[in-house]
Order: C-alpha cells, then sequence, then structure tokens
C-alpha cells in the first residue's frame, strides 16, 4: 500500500512521508497535525510531541520516515512553519484534510 502513494509530486511526497511518519511512530492524526518544522531532528529522528493529557512524551521515528520527510521538505519551496500543508489552502493541515488522504 505505501508503495502506491505516487513521489513525484509534492503532494504525494507528504502523502508518503505522513503515512511512514504514523506507521513508524504511532502518532494520533491530531499530534500529527500540529508538528512544525522545528519540532523534528531528523539526523537524530526523534522529538518531542505533547499528547493527551498535556503530556511530552519523546516519539522516534525510523530511518525511512526520516528519509521521506526530508524529501518532503527539500522539494517545498514555502518557509511556513508547519511540517505538513494542506495544498488546497497552504496552511497546515487538520485532521479533517488528513482524513481524505488516498
Amino acid at each position: 500500500m505505501i508503495d502506491q502513494i505516487p513521489t513525484d509530486t509534492e503532494s504525494g511526497l507528504r502523502d508518503r512521508a505522513i503515512v511512514e511518519l504514523l506507521f513508524s511512530s504511532g502518532l494520533r492524526v491530531s499530534e500529527l497535525v500540529n508538528l512544525n518544522r522545528d519540532h523534528i531532528n531528523l539526523t537524530r529522528r526523534e522529538f518531542m510531541v505533547r499528547g493527551k493529557g498535556q503530556k511530552d512524551r519523546p516519539v522516534f521515528i525510523s530511518k525511512s520516515a526520516a528519509e521521506h520527510i526530508s524529501a518532503y521538505l527539500e522539494a517545498r519551496t514555502d518557509n511556513l512553519p508547519a511540517l505538513f500543508l494542506s495544498y488546497s489552502k497552504r496552511h497546515a493541515r487538520s485532521s479533517q484534510h488528513f482524513r481524505r488522504l488516498p
């Protein structure tokens, strides 16, 4: 299934990075949509996330997830802080946008 996501467009790179990140980390969608670029350390493959109950916890990701996030960020031409964008409105994704992911 993951290999079926096309990576020849910026939105395809984003979708692949999202799936890889969710699969690798077990993040909730609400946690994912609140991530900013500066939250994640791709070299160390880790970041902190504020989860339910306003508790911070460390999250570690696979090498594959880090590589796909890096490829997506390299393809982006904006300076917006959100890690993942909704290309229909150029803002951070909401959980409603995410549920439409193919």
